[in-house]
């Protein structure tokens, strides 16, 4: 026949509560006070990022540093949270300081 609570179907009210969890803000332009209240592992890998326009994956970051890869994942987010990297196509890359020349190749 089926399992008891099949067709059961419990509503859940959205709240503001519920709301506001899911309201997401942009994140302000990166500059380099934002950078610089980062713990020094958050920097270190923002520069790293920073040293290739193109971007790094989390493989080729883990090779090229001495930090476990949660412990990387999780500084990945955090300077995507802080505005200073962003992920695009499995690739994270360093986000551009307000004020500052890109790099010429």
């Amino acid at each position: 026949m089926g399992s008891a609570h099949a067709g059961i179907f419990r509503y859940i009210p959205l709240g503001s509560k519920a709301l506001a969890e899911r309201t997401y803000t942009l994140p302000q332009r990166a500059d380099s006070a934002t950078l610089n209240v980062q713990p020094r592992q958050r920097r270190t890998v923002y520069m790293r990022l920073a040293e290739t326009p193109e971007g790094r994956s989390v493989k080729h970051l883990l090779g090229d540093l001495a930090i476990p890869e949660v412990e990387l994942r999780e500084t990945l987010r955090k300077l995507d949270a802080a505005g200073l990297a962003k992920r695009v196509k499995g690739t994270w890359v360093a986000v551009p300081l307000e004020g500052s020349e890109p790099a010429e190749s």
